[in-house]
This record gives structure tokens, C-alpha cells and sequence, in this order.
């Protein structure tokens, strides 16, 4: 997001590479660009404006999303600080569109 417009792109060590107008302008947002495959093109893309990302406010990833499933308690380390026991299955749970915050980059 650049002086609040809302936008997508890669990031990476403390930057943030917006995607190419070209991308945008033919996927307005990340969740269509997702849905048509072109993920690729995205990695691909280098013609967006670079942002230090300390400067930028994090949206949720995708801000109109149909359903979120999610994947729990699905790494070692994460159910040993949590003191649990390894599940015999996926601990799977719904998120709420609402719930979901972006995160702000220090």
C-alpha cells in the first residue's frame, strides 16, 4: 500500500517490490491473481516501485476471501511450546473475513 492505495507484490529481506501496472491493471487484486495461475508472473514481474517495508502498512493478504480453512497445531515446535501432544489428524478451524488483520513492518 502506497499512500493508501491498496496494492500487491513480493517481499523480501526489508523491502517490498509492488507488482508491475501492467500485472495490476490486468489482476486488480491478489486473490484474482491467484485464481488465474499467474503466480508465476508475479515472481517474474520486476517492474513495480520498491518500498522499504518499515514504511508500509500490511493489509490481510487477501481482503475479500469466500471461506478461510485453516491448518493447525501443524508444526513440532509449535505444539511443544504449546505442551500439547502431536495430533493423530490436521487440526482444521475456520477463520471469519472480519478476523483477519494486516500486520505493520518495524
Amino acid at each position: 500500500m502506497d499512500k493508501g492505495r491498496p496494492s500487491y507484490g513480493l517481499a523480501f529481506e526489508h523491502r517490498v517490490r509492488e507488482a508491475s501496472a501492467g500485472l495490476r491493471s490486468r489482476f486488480a487484486d491478489l486473490r484474482s491473481l491467484i485464481g488465474s495461475g499467474a503466480c508465476p508472473e508475479l515472481q517474474e514481474d520486476a517492474g513495480g516501485a520498491e518500498f522499504d517495508a518499515t514504511g508500509l502498512r500490511f493489509a490481510p493478504p487477501i481482503p475479500n476471501p469466500d471461506k478461510i480453512l485453516c491448518v493447525g497445531v501443524n508444526y513440532r515446535p509449535h505444539i511443544k511450546e504449546m505442551g500439547r501432544q502431536v495430533p493423530n489428524h490436521p487440526v482444521v478451524f475456520v477463520r471469519f473475513p472480519g478476523s483477519l488483520v494486516g500486520t505493520v513492518s518495524r
